[in-house]
């Protein structure tokens, strides 16, 4: 449905995504982001009135983190009177585990870390690709679920969502359901940036079971 704006339309792009754009006097101007938001809002004045558009500048204080994203939800861990119970030891792996996944990247050619997602946008399909790709340790594999769900919960005290996505998800890869396709990668990619390139194929090593007696 069009918007009752002068000069102002959508459309559909080839990958399904709605776009917007300002056309006038046979000229047109691709405006990003959506109707609401500010970035949209001061480029569509500027193109309907001519103008350059004036942008704020945001510059992010040391430690700030997007509002209820993974990275809000770390904050709120070390806060936390279960955190400041745990031991040292304990704080130092969680801390090594934790950090390693909110400054991973959400797919290899992303710019987008963990970190900035919103922790409402993390899926289920999106735990099994990082388990995944721990396949090889899955020890390690088991600790970063238990990291991950960590910051899961804190969300969930803090009603940014309402339920767990990894709940009675099993840490270890043992059927082919773990296998990458292209469709999965690009809906992980469409989810959680606008300018994720496809992701390579990734493919989970089963564990090796006890040795026969």
């Amino acid at each position: 449905m069009e918007l009752e704006r002068p000069f102002l339309s959508s459309y559909t792009d080839s990958r399904g995504k709605l776009r917007w754009r300002f056309r006038r006097e046979g000229k047109t101007i691709s405006l990003r982001g959506k109707p609401g938001e500010p970035e949209f809002e001061a480029r569509y004045r500027a193109a309907l009135h001519g103008n350059d558009p004036k942008l704020a500048v945001i510059t992010p204080l040391p430690g700030a983190a997007r509002p209820k994203s993974f990275g809000a939800a770390w904050r709120l861990v070390k806060t936390s009177p279960e955190w400041k119970a745990l031991s040292a030891a304990t704080h130092s792996k969680n801390t090594h585990l934790t950090e390693m996944f909110l400054i991973s990247r959400v797919a290899p050619d992303a710019e987008v870390l963990w970190r900035d997602v919103l922790v409402s946008d993390f899926k289920r399909r999106h735990a099994k690709i990082i388990l995944s790709e721990h396949a090889a340790t899955p020890h390690k594999a088991k600790h970063m679920l238990t990291a991950i769900r960590r910051l899961i919960v804190a969300a969930m005290d803090e009603e940014w969502i309402e339920s767990d996505p990894t709940f009675k998800l099993k840490w270890v890869p043992s059927y082919k359901g773990w296998r990458l396709d292209r469709r999965r990668t690009e809906e992980v990619r469409d989810t959680l940036a606008d300018r994720l390139d496809a992701a390579p194929r990734l493919r989970a090593r089963p564990v090796a079971g006890p040795s026969p007696l």
